[in-house]
């Protein structure tokens, strides 16, 4: 079975904690849980040039089969599943070190996008079949959660590790966590995302396509 890198996010201006984090600290204290996978879970910063370079890392570290990025969104009240990763970087809100990125190509000389190398529908059916709130998604954002996904992609494609599938999961935040203004009316507790990380893993012993 798959060895698989697991990323989450440290506490960022919009949310803290991270619920990608709080996710990522309950793997490490149950790796076992899922086997026959080996897991490695890590927290990556809030950062635009650290990010990469911290995934870029544990990568060579690990050398893992398959790499699954978790990020929050305060718009989503389910598990989605990214089908592509842009190469832009579009958003207002800074990262922890205060860059703003609007408006920027993420590698200058890179492809308008690449697709995600999960299998995405089956990965939401599964979800789905585990009583999983769970869709997926064609876009990722503007900010670190897209970032993450290009980025990755990017450095599989072009560093002869085309091999390894990547891909990139939002979640809602903690139901204690959610505002007046955010249209998710229940969030979903750490114990859920450990639950639908279980699945997502599992689902990658399953043959892969292009974005699903």
């Amino acid at each position: 079975m798959a060895t698989v890198l697991l990323t989450g996010f440290e506490a960022s201006s919009w949310i803290d904690p991270n619920p990608t984090s709080e996710l990522m600290q309950m793997i490490d204290a149950d790796r076992p849980a899922f086997g026959p996978a080996t897991v490695h879970p890590i927290i990556l910063p809030v950062d635009f040039e650290a990010a990469p370079r911290m995934l870029a890392a544990a990568v060579d570290r690990y050398a893992p089969e398959a790499i699954i990025s978790f990020g929050a969104s305060s718009s989503r009240d389910m598990i989605c599943v990214e089908r592509v990763g842009l190469n832009l970087d579009n958003s207002s809100t800074p990262d922890n070190v205060g860059v703003r990125r609007q408006g920027s190509r993420i590698v200058e000389d890179g492809p308008v996008g690449y697709w995600s190398t999960l299998d995405v529908d089956r990965i939401v059916a599964a979800l789905q079949a585990g009583d999983c709130r769970a869709a997926a998604s064609g876009c990722a954002g503007g900010h670190l959660c897209n970032h993450t996904l290009y980025t990755s992609l990017h450095l599989l494609a072009t560093t002869q590790r085309r091999h390894i599938a990547a891909g990139f999961v939002h979640v809602p935040p903690a139901p204690e966590q959610l505002q007046a203004d955010w249209p998710i009316p229940e969030g979903m507790t750490t114990r859920q995302l450990f639950e639908a990380a279980q699945i997502i893993v599992a689902c990658c012993g399953l043959p892969a396509g292009p974005g699903g």
